[in-house]
């Protein structure tokens, strides 16, 4: 990733081409595919009208189904304050749909409206955990570590609080529905009492349990950190969830909330300047997340679990994800994830030259186990995509797959 000085600071290409006048002020609008650029007021709503002469309009792309396109006149792109806000739009009918969080679907549901929902989303959510010096030795050490934190987590019970049971149990890298899903992926059931051996016997003779207490070799209860983004619920809800099963476990927690965006600055950008005990340049840098090896680069602040951060897990094309976050030089593995065990960029890679299906398949498949089995994040969910219509628009899509989203459909809606 290229970096270069503007206003004073270091910045990659992405904040550079954020900071661009042209970018900021919209005088570069890019492709709008059937609409033209109309207005913009920032932090408030984009305005754009139909492009007459829009190429595909006449065309017979997937059998006719841009013909005509665009089938409104203007489009408006509303930026609301809060959700709470844009909910009580759409059931005004002030506004086309937005979309719902999992836990408001049935308070949403109402003569006015009409929701629209699909399991098909890529989106995976996890706890991320730190494998970098500072934080607990244990996690980078011991896969039974890790494997312990998946027994203390009890996914039903966080999609059904959080979600209010819209979302999917994730079990490594890939969502279920996901092309390359292995059938026999590894499980580990929801078990203080696995939990608490697992522990135990990936600490070694340095840790025991002492009563209900896991003690570690400074004689104290071992006391991690937990940080959530605290601009939403979910994040309360994972924090307090967390806390209480592994004061089950014995272990103390401190947690800490920020913003997603400090999250990123605070915790998630490793660098060598952040670490007192290394001086030198780093092995490597592959940017502002991943700023070297893990004893070598970490982040301003010291973390142990840390959510509030996921990806889109590529669910077509997931090697060019998996390289990007768990490869050991990949440009967002900021937990500082390496393993002797695979070569996952490797891996990645095979999969996406492989001559055959069936050969990207199995090698997939056989990464996707050992992630499973390795647990180098702890898996959570990937939630259903939801939004919610004001009621006199149809022509909804079924979502029998990925591509039946509303918004691929969008010039097709019609008023009834």
């Amino acid at each position: 990733m290229q970096f270069r000085e503007v206003n004073g600071n270091q910045a990659n290409v992405v904040t550079q081409i954020g900071q661009d006048e042209a970018v900021v002020e919209a005088a570069l609008s890019g492709n709008l595919g059937p609409f033209d650029f109309d207005s913009w007021e920032k932090g408030q709503k984009l305005v754009v009208t139909a492009d007459e002469e829009y190429y595909l309009a006449d065309t017979d792309v997937r059998d006719g189904a841009f013909a005509d396109a665009p089938g409104v006149d203007r489009y408006t792109y509303q930026v609301f304050d809060s959700q709470s806000t844009a909910y009580s739009a759409v059931r005004a009918g002030d506004i086309t749909t937005t979309g719902v969080e999992g836990r408001k679907v049935e308070e949403l549901r109402t003569d006015q409206t009409e929701i629209w929902e699909s399991t098909y989303d890529s989106g995976i959510f996890y706890l991320n955990l730190n494998h970098r010096v500072n934080g607990w030795a244990p996690i980078r050490e011991s896969q039974e570590v890790r494997q312990a934190f998946a027994h203390l987590i009890d996914k039903t019970t966080l999609i059904d609080q959080i979600f209010a049971g819209h979302a999917q149990p994730l079990s490594t890298f890939h969502p279920e529905w996901g092309p390359f899903y292995p059938d026999d992926l590894p499980t580990f059931e929801t078990s203080v009492e696995q939990a608490r051996q697992k522990i135990s016997s990936g600490t070694g003779s340095e840790y025991t349990y002492d009563g209900d207490e896991l003690i570690g070799p400074d004689g104290e209860q071992v006391n991690l950190t937990v940080v959530t983004v605290n601009t939403s619920r979910t994040g309360e809800i994972i924090a307090n969830y967390l806390k209480q099963r592994l004061n089950q476990a014995g272990i103390a927690v401190t947690t800490e909330g920020d913003s997603f965006v400090n999250l990123l600055t605070n915790y998630l950008a490793p660098s060598v300047a952040n670490n007192p005990n290394y001086s030198g340049e780093p092995d490597y840098n592959a940017g502002f997340y991943n700023g070297g090896p893990a004893d070598q680069a970490i982040g301003k602040n010291p973390w142990d679990v840390l959510y509030g951060v996921g990806f889109d897990a590529g669910a077509f094309t997931p090697w060019q994800v998996l390289k990007l976050v768990l490869a050991e030089q990949g440009q967002f593995n900021f937990i500082g994830y390496t393993t002797d065990e695979v070569d996952i960029l490797g891996q990645s890679n095979a999969a996406a030259s492989a001559s055959t299906a069936e050969e990207t398949q199995q090698v997939l498949a056989d990464l996707f186990r050992f992630l499973a089995e390795d647990q180098p994040l702890t898996w959570l969910f990937n939630d259903n995509t939801i939004g919610v219509y004001r009621q006199l628009v149809d022509g909804l899509p079924e979502p029998e797959n990925f591509f039946a989203k509303p918004n691929d459909r969008l010039l097709g809606l019609r008023s009834g």
